[in-house]
């Protein structure tokens, strides 16, 4: 547990020291998961993402499985191509999230949202998160992380 938690302080302050990677511009906007890229390699992606109450994340289409800390919580609404929510959830500033690739939804231990979706702060707190995605069909338990 201690390798975890080590693990996903480094990632936070990589995403908050660490440039924008360059090259990244190019990325088709249908692809792109989270707000800006902090880093990226062969095996995965770190996103940084930060919304204020009533912002909006447009609709995306997930092709890896991924994990995400929560650094400041709120509640977020995911939602279809025409605006109509496919889920709510909770997230709780200090919490990881997991999300597997399941068909055409993404499934975690606390809710199931298709894989293409946009995601709206439906909370009263700013919410911010960094974001872990595995390429690849990587594993999304953060324990595999530290192999």
């Amino acid at each position: 547990m201690l390798l975890i938690k080590s693990w996903i302080v480094i990632m936070v302050l990589l995403a908050m020291v660490a440039p924008q990677i360059q090259g990244h511009e190019s990325i088709n906007e249908n692809f792109k998961i989270a707000s800006k890229i902090v880093f990226s390699d062969s095996a995965k992606t770190v996103w940084e993402m930060t919304m204020e109450p009533g912002e909006s994340f447009p609709y995306h289409t997930h092709k890896n499985d991924y994990l995400f800390y929560v650094i400041e919580g709120s509640t977020m609404e995911a939602f279809d191509i025409d605006g109509n929510a496919t889920g709510i959830i909770n997230a709780n500033t200090g919490e990881v999230i997991s999300f597997k690739i399941d068909g055409n939804k993404l499934v975690s231990d606390k809710i199931s949202i298709p894989i293409s979706h946009g995601v709206r702060n439906v909370g009263s707190t700013r919410f911010r998160e960094i974001l872990v995605e595995f390429h690849g069909g990587g594993d999304s338990d953060p324990k595999s992380c530290m192999q």
